[in-house]
């Protein structure tokens, strides 16, 4: 076996983004290759079916129903299983560190007769039956994920019998992902009655979980006995929050002030509010051991209605934030949270003056702000003077020249991420190359934009703006957020084009060896005919190969997302 083969990151590679072909071509064919695969190959699981197959009395059938669009998957457990029957359940499933219980494709699951897998249980299912069967003092993460719109909800009538459970076989348990809803109506059905088996309250059960360090839930963990069970966690760092998908006044008026010990939450540090409605935060920050010592926030605001959202969020949440979390270092805010990038008007929130007034005295190293903008002809210098220890700025919908990033690389010099939409004009004449030189910021690692459009420029025009990127920050690469009109033929040309900065650098230093340029030449940034004509072709030739096949599409040709308009 080659030497290359016996690394286990290469390995990962192969196991991970190999053809099925290839894989199993090598695993039959080179023995010591498969012992070292096995254990990478089984570390993740994605679907459950593929560990419970390795049990050889297990019927799998899977039927889709085309007018519903989704899929039944019914497992069905012929009898118990004897030791024989287990044979390849116990080689592979030990190498399992990751397991996802439903697959994408399939969100649905009948259960045959479990009485095989569970003697003494009822035939139930959903979180109690896989925290039955897959629950153990090694498991570390166990969530249920939440998909816009689809809140994986559990009803009162079994919140408690459930996490009773996860706390008694999974003592050790680091992060819980579980969705229960207050003031849920019963839902009956065969599952549900099965699951009524502990009447008392949840919080009795949560309050147990000492090695919890990260919550993510629902609005269940804000009431006032779930936040006096969670303030006595003594590891609990993370709590993250996600309000119902079309909350209203209603869902938050259970959530009631109440009071927590001084001594509560002691380890906390981060607070996520998810879908946040007016008002629906206020009380959280009357309670001072919850928030005093927060150094994480990240405020998701719910849309509706927007202008009464954006009017409390930047008059009363924003001044209660600062003022009783003063020791916030990461900060994140999202108007409009359910929009999706390119679809639609997302609403646009006007940023005040004394908004950023309040964030201003607070000490960021990360400060992101979506579908928000500000006003005036000082935006830029507040951005690039207000926090000088920045290392991530997204401020996404705020549009910056492209010769205004060097103010970032001067007055930022300990930034790595910065998210602004860039304005790809080509780059004025007086701009000077000698300063670009001199600001070299080796940190930076990522330039996020819509950058749409970029395809439009001309290739003497984008060789130029490379070399102004490059120099400035030579560790950088481009980066577009994902978006529904990814698809449309200029887009994919604009995508084309980012890929070919991303990838010039490699290119450019093998001109350089071939033609004989000294490295440093370009490193320090000294401005090279040879390097521009070199980048210049490579992307005139790209364009040309590329246009004509896209223009074939029968499609619009580009769309711009709000973000991308003019204020």
């Amino acid at each position: 076996m080659h030497s290359a083969l016996q690394v286990t990151e290469i390995v990962q590679m192969i196991c991970r983004h190999g053809s099925n072909k290839d894989i199993i071509h090598l695993a039959i064919t080179c023995q010591d290759l498969f012992h070292i695969a096995i254990p990478i190959a089984w570390e993740k699981v994605k679907g459950v079916l593929q560990l419970i197959k390795l049990i050889r009395t297990v019927v799998v059938d899977e039927e889709k129903f085309p007018f519903g669009n989704y899929k039944i998957t019914t497992i069905d457990f012929s009898g118990p299983p004897k030791r024989e029957y287990l044979d390849r359940w116990q080689i592979y499933a030990p190498f399992v560190r990751k397991l996802e219980i439903v697959e994408e494709e399939s969100t649905r699951f009948h259960m045959g007769t479990l009485s095989a897998l569970l003697p003494k249980e009822p035939q139930a299912m959903n979180y109690l039956f896989w925290v039955k069967v897959f629950g153990s003092s090694s498991l570390r993460d166990l969530r249920a994920t939440y998909h816009s719109g689809e809140m994986p909800i559990v009803s009162n009538d079994r919140e408690s019998t459930v996490i009773q459970a996860i706390v008694k076989q999974c003592p050790n348990l680091t992060t819980l992902g579980f969705f229960s809803y207050p003031c849920s109506e019963k839902i009956e059905n065969e599952y549900d009655r099965f699951f009524i088996q502990y009447p008392y309250p949840m919080q009795n059960f949560l309050s147990r979980a000492s090695s919890l360090t990260t919550l993510i839930g629902s609005l269940s963990f804000l009431l006032p006995q779930s936040l006096d069970a969670l303030g006595r966690l003594p590891n609990l760092e993370r709590v993250e929050i996600y309000y119902p998908p079309k909350s209203t006044r209603q869902d938050i008026d259970d959530l009631r002030k109440g009071t927590l010990s001084p001594t509560a939450f002691p380890a906390l540090k981060a607070l996520v509010l998810n879908n946040l409605i007016q008002h629906g935060a206020d009380f959280l920050w009357d309670l001072p051991p919850l928030v005093s010592k927060l150094t994480t926030v990240e405020l998701k605001f719910n849309p509706y209605p927007r202008r009464q959202q954006n009017e409390w969020a930047l008059r009363e949440m924003i001044p209660k934030l600062c003022d009783r979390s003063p020791y916030i270092s990461q900060l994140l805010l999202e108007f409009d949270c359910d929009s999706q990038e390119g679809i639609g008007m997302p609403h646009m929130c006007q940023f005040t003056d004394t908004a950023f007034g309040l964030i201003a005295q607070l000490s960021l190293t990360r400060l992101e702000v979506m579908h928000a903008r500000l006003v005036g002809p000082d935006v830029l210098f507040k951005l690039t003077r207000t926090w000088p220890n920045l290392e991530v700025l997204r401020w996404t919908a705020q549009h910056i020249k492209v010769q205004e990033l060097q103010e970032f690389a001067l007055f930022l010099p300990k930034l790595k991420h910065l998210a602004v939409e860039v304005n790809m004009m080509p780059l004025p004449e007086e701009v000077d190359m000698t300063y670009i030189a001199n600001l070299k910021r080796r940190e930076m690692r990522t330039l996020e934009s819509g950058l749409h459009k970029f395809s439009d420029l001309a290739g003497n025009d984008a060789a130029r703006i490379y070399w102004y990127l490059s120099v400035m920050w030579p560790n950088a690469r481009l980066e577009t957020r994902a978006s529904h009109i990814d698809s449309l033929p200029g887009r994919r040309l604009d995508l084309f084009c980012v890929n070919v900065v991303n990838h010039m650098e490699p290119l450019v230093l093998d001109m350089q060896s071939v033609v004989g340029v000294h490295p440093d030449n370009f490193s320090n940034g000294i401005y090279d005919d040879a390097v521009q004509n070199y980048v210049r072709v490579m992307w005139d030739a790209g364009c040309k190969f590329m246009r004509p096949q896209l223009e074939k599409i029968n499609a619009p040709w580009r769309m711009l997302p709000a973000e991308a308009l003019p204020p």
